[in-house]
């Protein structure tokens, strides 16, 4: 891990994304930095495919990601492994709330979450950071001090 690494809270200490491709069928990491498009596929946690750069978009559109993001940030997008697990569909409210939680922690980071069985797509987006989340908790209750 590079320093830079640490200017964003995720809550596992860098293992969630090894544990998701883990417990994946497969997983395809694409990230637009520096102007440049780089993606990475694996199945069964294994990768099959090496870091590539795509040589434009329409070379993620194929994998069936749609590039979002105008000049810089990452899609994880995953299929999980039946074999592992009872059922593969996910609370869409309980990621949600995680998602939310990790927008206020991180003022500076935009989410964007597409549940693409159902097409419903929340952007989550907390500027204010942990004082807007306890304006948010706060909300018609009386303050017994101004936040510092």
């Amino acid at each position: 891990f590079d320093k830079k690494v640490y200017k964003l809270t995720g809550g596992l200490h860098g293992v969630g994304l090894h544990v998701v491709n883990a417990l994946s069928k497969k997983l395809i990491a694409v990230v637009k930095r520096d102007g440049k498009i780089y993606y990475d596929i694996f199945e069964q946690g294994i990768p099959v495919s090496g870091l590539k750069t795509a040589s434009d978009v329409s070379e993620i559109e194929k994998l069936g990601i749609k590039i979002q993001f105008p000049e810089h940030g990452a899609i994880i997008k995953f299929y999980p492994d039946p074999d592992i697990f009872e059922t593969t569909e996910f609370s869409y409210e309980t990621i949600l709330a995680r998602l939310t939680d990790l927008s206020y922690l991180n003022p500076q980071l935009t989410i964007t979450f597409l549940d693409e069985a159902s097409g419903r797509k929340d952007i989550l987006h907390h500027e204010g950071g942990l004082i807007e989340l306890v304006r948010h908790l706060s909300e018609g209750k009386e303050a017994l001090m101004e936040p510092l």
